[in-house]
């Protein structure tokens, strides 16, 4: 049997389980919130500096050339304090990302991006990845991979 095309999909509950992996363990990050919107990934939360400041960040997910890495980019920051800048806070949750998930095998963050490698994510479901990922798709549910 040869399947060409399929979806995998990751559920929004399984993203926010590796999500609440990545943040375990630290107190700067709270009341983390995951959902999808409009082709986005929308993250929220309050962090933790000096004050607990209220942001709200979307995230692009696309696969790169390869078709095995999957780029999560940071598109959109906005804080819900005056006075506090976004990229202030863009600078603390990366640092802070980077921080967390420099210990997972096949992520990596670099700027503002985190690359993320499909077939070690997979691998970890179960799942042997051995086509590349040729599209994305979201929607309340969680993200589809076209493969």
């Amino acid at each position: 049997m040869i399947i060409n095309n399929v979806n995998i999909v990751l559920e929004a509950d399984d993203l926010k389980q590796l999500l609440n992996r990545a943040v375990e363990s630290q107190n700067q990050l709270k009341e983390i919130g995951l959902s999808f919107e409009n082709g986005v990934v929308v993250l929220s939360g309050k962090v933790a500096l000096g004050l607990t400041v209220p942001f709200k960040t979307k995230w692009k997910v696309e696969p790169v050339e390869d078709g095995y890495t999957l780029r999560v980019n940071l598109a959109d920051v906005s804080v819900g304090m005056i006075g506090v800048g976004a990229q202030m806070i863009t600078a603390q949750i990366m640092t802070l990302l980077q921080s967390r998930l420099s210990d997972m095998e096949g992520v990596r963050v670099a700027n503002e991006d985190i690359l993320v490698d499909a077939k070690v994510l997979l691998a970890a479901r179960g799942i042997a990845l051995r086509s590349p990922v040729r599209s994305i798709e979201m929607d309340h549910s969680g993200l589809s991979l076209k493969v």
